[in-house]
């Protein structure tokens, strides 16, 4: 064989590899522009939502107000109110925090994952009885701290809920409080 037939074979052998690594990342490009990357999840979640429940903790009770964002990519943004409420010495108190976080969810048509990633709470209100007084406030005179809610939620903390039903502008969700009992989640779009 000449030294030209071997170099017409070589080129032509470049040609192709060529031409066939081009079709590979030409379909690989098209089926990711089509095909959704990342964690399962469906479709109904992605957007605002607007969430309140309420279910017992050890000492009373813990209720939330706020709105989650389902985002395409698997994340989630939550901002809202976590208001404690108990009893001490007969008499009835509750701590308002501010929350933000985040975090990744999955989902298919039985149940809602998440996982949080990030945690910011700040103590804004106590109230017990008549008196009602800012937490920082509240602390400086006491000499007590609350709970560093920041450290109770440490990222990596996760959960499921079980979709109960899911419309267009509604979801139920059902999860199980700290003592293992069901609570019910309802979630619509903000109006």
């Amino acid at each position: 064989m000449k030294l030209e037939t071997i170099k017409q074979f070589t080129r032509k052998g470049y040609v192709r590899a060529g031409g066939i690594i081009t079709l590979i990342a030409g379909i690989a490009t098209i089926y990711a522009a089509f095909h959704d990357s990342g964690p399962e999840h469906n479709p109904a979640f992605l957007g605002r939502w607007e969430s309140n429940y309420q279910h017992p903790v050890p000492g009373g009770s813990v209720a939330f107000n706020g709105i989650t964002e389902y985002f395409r990519n698997g994340r989630y943004n939550v901002n809202g109110t976590l208001k404690f409420s108990g009893g001490a010495a007969d008499k009835p108190f509750s701590a308002v925090v501010l929350t933000k976080g985040s975090g990744t969810w999955t989902a298919d048509n039985k149940f809602l994952t998440f996982t949080l990633t990030g945690l910011h709470t700040e103590p804004t209100s106590f109230k017990s009885g008549e008196l009602e007084m800012p937490i920082p406030l509240l602390e400086k005179l006491s000499g007590y701290s609350l709970p560093d809610l920041n450290k109770q939620y440490v990222p990596g903390s996760s959960d499921e809920y079980e979709i109960v039903t899911q419309e267009r502008q509604r979801i139920v969700l059902e999860g199980k409080d700290p003592f293992g009992n069901p609570f019910t989640v309802v979630t619509s779009r903000p109006q």
